[in-house]
């Protein structure tokens, strides 16, 4: 049996990262100037893949570190990870030459290099409740520090850069540019998938960050370098693939490159020669017959009639609108109560801001029910 040459539900670089030519191009020529960015787009658009893909590519130019800001709930997790993506990605070697390489640039905040369940290697800090400030700044310097001293240029990526506003907020973003708008051998990527929310921090006069980084907008991929991505799949695994097929799974895939993985892995699964259109169909049918216990989780935490027929409408016409033939023809009671209901759920990460179900196979499966 032959594996199935599609992944979905990770980043993924190499053969398996979909090419963005244009965009890739971009972050990789901004990383090699020193040039901090800010890469932001919807869900499932293949941000951290490409960011992953360009650090690939650059690895043996630049150090590169990668931090998911996602999981992070505290400053000293937050100081932590930035120093331990920092020390992994530029000090090779083993713990000990580690340990030291943090100790020579991180005395005052106590480093400890630990190796952590999993095998890899884990920093602790000690950092001062009193002067938090002061202990961040050194956690902030510390990729500058380490590469002036190596003579060798590093980028630190934060994904999902949008939850620093949970950890301190405004102070915090303050520090990040006091200590950052000095760095001569350290730059910056912030991305993440709350356009308003980055937008906000990077475009408002009054925040710190304002134009700190050059914009990146990521937007949904061009049917032809889908096409091309699918077809070289299937050829390269053994199998083959139809024009027909392969239009009606890029028509479906909102030129996501997440939901073209999903789709192609279902199709894969049902024939290795996929030359019948209703094949698309079927994959469909088993992605959200699959899924059914985790959307019907979801649909249980959304709260209230009103945004339950929003969904419902949304499932149906992709896009919603205020005015009154549209809230009487899907009886939406009034234009207030729509905008109530779409602001909850784009809170909720349901809908996302161009006001369409974020996730195309639970609008499939709301349609459904």
């Amino acid at each position: 049996m032959r594996s199935n040459p599609f992944t979905f539900g990770r980043a993924v670089t190499g053969k398996d990262f979909v090419n963005r030519r244009k965009e890739l191009k971009l972050v990789m020529e901004a990383m090699l100037s020193g040039q901090s960015l800010l890469l932001y787009s919807s869900r499932r658009l293949g941000k951290t893949s490409l960011l992953l893909e360009a650090k690939r590519r650059l690895q043996r130019k630049l150090d590169i570190a990668y931090v998911d800001l996602y999981p992070i709930t505290s400053r000293q997790r937050l100081a932590e990870e930035i120093v331990g993506a920092a020390a992994r990605s530029s000090l090779k070697g083993n713990l000990s030459k580690i340990a030291k390489g943090l100790t020579d640039l991180l005395s005052s905040l106590r480093p400890r290099a630990v190796l952590t369940h999993t095998g890899e290697i884990g920093i602790e800090l000690v950092l001062s409740e009193r002067d938090w400030k002061g202990s961040m700044a050194d956690a902030f310097d510390f990729g500058e520090g380490l590469a002036k001293k190596r003579k060798r240029r590093m980028v630190i990526i934060f994904d999902e850069f949008q939850e620093i506003r949970n950890l301190d907020g405004l102070d915090m973003e303050k520090l990040m540019r006091t200590r950052f708008q000095l760095h001569e051998h350290a730059s910056y990527v912030f991305c993440g998938s709350k356009r308003h929310v980055l937008s906000e921090m990077f475009s408002d006069e009054s925040r710190a960050l304002y134009k700190f980084a050059k914009p990146i907008m990521l937007g949904p991929m061009t049917p032809d370098v889908l096409k091309r991505f699918v077809r070289r799949r299937f050829a390269q695994a053994g199998g083959d693939i139809s024009d027909e097929v392969t239009t009606r799974i890029i028509k479906t895939s909102r030129g996501s490159p997440y939901n073209v993985q999903r789709v192609c892995y279902e199709v894969w699964s049902l024939s290795r020669r996929a030359e019948d259109p209703a094949l698309v169909d079927r994959a469909m049918d088993d992605i959200v017959e699959h899924s059914s216990p985790e959307f019907e989780q979801i649909w249980e935490q959304v709260k209230g009639y009103d945004q339950r027929r929003l969904l419902q409408v949304l499932a149906q016409e992709e896009k919603v609108s205020y005015g009154m033939d549209f809230v009487s023809e899907y009886a939406l009671k009034t234009p207030s109560h729509v905008r109530r209901s779409l602001t909850l759920l784009r809170k909720k990460g349901l809908v996302s801001e161009e006001g369409r179900i974020a996730d195309l196979f639970f609008s499939e499966w709301v349609k459904r029910q």
